[in-house]
């Protein structure tokens, strides 16, 4: 046992001294002292001392914080499982409030005013319902993350299953199925994520490539919206909108937010909407020099031939039943003429659709007792075409019907030409419906009925037809029950159940019908093909007669906006084959789209689309030059402030109506000067003016 001193001496050990003579330094041979390296010396190890036992009160109270560190872990088990039970009952109970269905008879005001609601509350559930996934992921022990991942995925998929999968206003569940999957899915994305960029200790592996991905979408975004903002003032004929005016100016939106809608997501919608319509075999043959209809029907095939009956008729507002109860139903026997407008022939299950127009004797002796009267200063152009397409706006023609535009392009620009073509830039509607702004262009009243409509007025000197695309009286609808007869009425198709089941409302079917989100078919065909078959009919069969024929497609009238799209080639090749010389066309819409998520939750760009449609016109050149001043007119108002009274009056005088109980102004006899909404009667609080 060695220390610094012998416990019975008192004298410095041997060990002790060995250490001092080596730390201390040597005399050299003339007495002074020389620094010595110093000897390493082994350590000396001190004596091992044992630790004493813990104390009572220390071994305690690791106990208690390691009771309390499992009491916590017990909680927040507790916790996630009844958060994780609860967010799942969250998403239920917020999708089905998602649920609530609508008033049919005005779905426009009852969507207005509720959409931004319904789509709080999906929105709601398909945060909580991300909210479960999310909390699964990160559970604390295995087990309880499969728990709550079965019982979040069970029981919200028991809720998409079981609730109604209809998709009228009334009830509606197939779109909010459909909205629930688009808004989860990027949700969904973000979880998985989170997931894979966060360890286990909190650190995230991913950071920097997030940000660099979301700077890229950030800069793609910046330049979608800056072009899709560029073009907005664009016309068709090589003018552009003059945003500064005179008592009208308008201001541009700052984001074109249809337009970026359009080009980020058009192409992929329009692969499901604009798909072609189921195949239909064709037995039905139709000889094209005597229009005998024939049948080719195997012989255990009963032939049969459905005649759908002519809407010459005031036949109130829905006309399902009516069509339904008028259908007369006959054995084939052989080639028949066509006794009505459209038959559908059968062949045991499997059904054709002919469409077919003959004259009408009255008509035509009608028009001809009164061509006599017709004087160089009455004489309307021979023929006028009006192509109605609902809720498009200026700019929408622009980008869903390049065709179209081309097409009056090139007159525009080819001096050669039969024609000349004239875009109205500053049209402004009154309303943001069709019964405001259809009652305005074509009886030139806003709420009253007093007014002919412009058939009624011109119809001693034209042939007159209406061809519609949907199971409605127009007339009845938008004039109140006020006949406005034409001679020529093509509408009864559209009550077939194939179109519009055996629906006898205006229910607003977004999958099938005329309100459809995607393409519209009928018996093997788009439903607008019809309409362009009797529309060169009803050409053909009064060739040589002047002729008054208003065209009307509700295309555009959906949520999505990308339907009207289909129309565009079709509608470039009817306006192609028009007779220009002889023909007048006027290409208009009554507002722009009021449908949709955009629309319903305030968006200036589409509101502002709302209020300005489109309106362009091709007119024979030799008619112009019978109009002294009319090219100059055209020029002028070009950039002024015209509404649907000024369509109404310039139908009329393209129909040589010069009568002067017209209180509007034609844009081709007169030159409308600088006004404001007031003095436009637009109503101050749907004006975009300022």
């Amino acid at each position: 046992q060695s220390s610094e001193t012998d416990s019975h001496t008192g004298r410095l050990s041997d060990a002790s001294r060995m250490a001092s003579a080596a730390a201390w330094p040597q005399d050299d041979a003339h007495g002074e002292s020389l620094p010595r390296r110093p000897r390493s010396v082994p350590a000396v190890s001190s004596p091992r001392t044992r630790r004493p036992p813990p104390l009572a009160d220390e071994e305690s109270g690791k106990k208690r914080k390691k009771r309390s560190r499992s009491k916590d872990a017990v909680k927040s088990r507790q916790c996630i499982a009844f958060v994780g039970l609860v967010l799942p009952l969250a998403a239920q109970l917020f999708y089905v409030i998602a649920l609530v269905g609508g008033n049919a008879d005005d779905p426009e005001t009852w969507l207005q005013d509720y959409l931004p609601l319904l789509f709080f509350a999906e929105a709601l559930s398909t945060f909580f319902f991300t909210a479960g996934l999310l909390l699964s992921c990160f559970g604390t022990r295995s087990m309880h993350r499969m728990l709550l991942l079965a019982w979040t995925c069970f029981s919200m998929l028991s809720v998409l299953l079981l609730t109604n999968h209809d998709s009228t206003v009334e009830n509606h569940g197939a779109y909010n199925l459909l909205g629930f999957i688009v808004m989860m899915l990027p949700q969904l994305l973000l979880v998985c994520c989170c997931r894979s960029c966060v360890t286990d200790d909190g650190d995230c592996r991913c950071m920097w490539s997030t940000f660099v991905v979301a700077v890229m979408v950030f800069f793609l975004l910046i330049q979608r919206l800056y072009v899709s903002n560029n073009t907005w003032t664009d016309g068709a004929l090589g003018k552009d909108l003059e945003l500064v005016h005179s008592k009208c100016s308008i201001s541009r939106p700052w984001i074109s937010w249809d337009e970026f809608y359009e080009e980020s997501f058009g192409a992929a919608y329009k692969r499901w909407a604009w798909r072609e319509c189921p195949v239909v075999q064709n037995f039905t043959t139709v000889d094209p020099r005597t229009g005998l209809v024939e049948m080719n029907c195997p012989a255990n095939e009963k032939p049969t031939v459905q005649v759908i009956p002519r809407l010459t008729g005031q036949l109130g507002r829905f006309m399902v039943r009516w069509v339904k109860s008028h259908t007369t139903t006959r054995d084939y026997t052989g080639p028949f003429a066509l006794p009505s407008d459209a038959v559908v022939t059968q062949c045991g299950t499997r059904r054709n659709l002919v469409v077919g127009c003959s004259s009408e004797s009255a008509a035509l002796e009608r028009v001809r007792s009164h061509a006599e009267e017709r004087t160089d200063e009455r004489k309307g152009v021979p023929n006028l075409v009006v192509v109605f397409v609902d809720a498009v706006s200026r700019d929408s023609f622009n980008r869903k019907f390049p065709l179209t535009m081309e097409f009056f392009r090139s007159i525009h620009e080819d001096s050669t030409s039969p024609a000349e073509a004239f875009h109205m830039l500053r049209y402004h509607s009154v309303g943001h419906t069709t019964r405001r702004n259809g009652r305005a262009m074509f009886t030139g009243e806003f709420k009253a009925n007093r007014n002919p409509t412009v058939w009624e007025l011109i119809k001693d000197d034209y042939v007159t037809a209406i061809v519609d695309n949907t199971c409605v009286e127009w007339s009845a609808k938008y004039l109140y029950d006020r006949s406005a007869l034409t001679d020529h009425r093509f509408n009864g198709i559209w009550c077939l159940p194939e179109y519009s089941g055996d629906m006898n409302t205006e229910s607003y079917d977004l999958m099938v019908g005329a309100w459809s989100l995607q393409r519209r078919c009928l018996l093997g065909h788009f439903a607008h093909e019809y309409s362009f078959m009797y529309a060169d009919c009803f050409l053909n069969t009064y060739r040589e007669d002047p002729k008054f024929m208003l065209v009307k497609f509700t295309e555009g009238h959906e949520p999505s906006g990308m339907v009207v799209g289909m129309l565009d080639e079709p509608l470039s090749r009817f306006l192609h084959g028009l007779d220009l010389n002889r023909t007048g066309v006027v290409l208009v819409s009554d507002h722009g789209i009021h449908t949709g998520i955009l629309w319903n939750f305030g968006f200036y760009s589409t509101h502002l689309e709302n209020k300005l449609p489109g309106w362009y016109m091709a007119l024979p050149r030799w008619w112009l030059d019978t109009r002294p001043g009319a090219r100059q007119n055209l020029e002028h108002n070009e950039q002024a402030l015209v509404t649907p009274y000024e369509l109404y009056a310039t139908l009329l005088d393209l129909g040589g109506y010069t009568k002067k109980d017209v209180k509007f102004k034609s844009v081709v006899s007169d030159q409308v000067a600088a006004r404001d909404c007031d003095e436009a009667k637009i109503p101050r609080t749907y004006c975009r003016c300022h």
